[in-house]
């Protein structure tokens, strides 16, 4: 859609609730066209494109930044997809970057080929985590469409502290007495759900074209099993994915 979208005082958006979520079979998608986030007002007074607000007694409703606006009490937005027995698991061997397989902890019941995932950051580097779309499922293994780009790790250590040293091991079972478990694998995430809030405009590697959501001054919001894709634009206060 073009524009933002408003849930004011008193209004109601609903996008399944939690006693009647969007069935798995349907997909309800709301998505906002922005053609650059760059202008967005945002709520910093020194901010070059900073505007003061169409309503004097709610200063920091800004609908011309484009996005999903619940504003003032009584107003409420709910957002619940099908529910997903499994959202989140950790890998349970090293995945290397080059390669094109995971191997998870746990069998990823519910997922299912097309889906994206995120995979966590275990190096030194934040930015290391990585998006990918699932291509294959065989037990606990997931392949994925495209290569890693970086090294993850999916190693659990016994740490001795009187000794200061630490060992491999391949699941907590195995600790010695006086041992600490030192987990460090990745994290994996499910990304997709069939209720969805997204800005249309956006590209791979683009930081811009980025709409929001904002709950301010009393809304309520509730959600569950919803996915929030490429929200929130840069440096701007108060414009966030969620």
């Amino acid at each position: 859609m073009d524009g933002s979208l408003s849930v004011l005082a008193g209004g109601v958006l609903d996008i399944g609730t939690a006693a009647s979520p969007i069935p798995a079979n349907l997909t309800a998608h709301l998505g906002f066209n922005v053609s650059s986030d760059r202008f967005f007002s945002s709520n910093d007074p020194n901010d070059p494109f900073f505007q003061a607000g169409p309503n004097p007694q709610m200063p920091d409703y800004h609908p011309e930044d484009v996005g999903l606006w619940a504003m003032g009490a009584g107003s409420s937005v709910s957002l619940h997809g099908a529910s997903k027995p499994f959202i989140w698991t950790r890998l349970g061997a090293k995945a290397l970057a080059g390669s094109n397989q995971i191997d998870l902890t746990d069998a990823p019941i519910g997922w299912r080929v097309g889906d994206s995932i995120l995979i966590s950051p275990t190096g030194l580097e934040h930015d290391e985590g990585e998006v990918h779309r699932i291509v294959g499922i065989a037990g606990k293994r997931i392949t994925l469409q495209d290569p890693l780009q970086f090294n993850h790790d999916g190693r659990l250590f016994g740490y001795d502290p009187v000794t200061d040293t630490r060992r491999a091991i391949s699941d907590e079972s195995q600790l010695a007495g006086g041992e600490v478990l030192l987990r460090l694998q990745a994290e994996v995430a499910l990304l997709s759900h069939n209720v969805i809030v997204a800005s249309n405009k956006v590209q791979p590697g683009d930081s811009n074209r980025r709409a929001h959501t904002a709950a301010m001054m009393g809304a309520g919001v509730s959600m569950a099993y919803a996915e929030f894709r490429d929200l929130g634009p840069r440096g701007k206060l108060g414009r966030y994915p969620i």
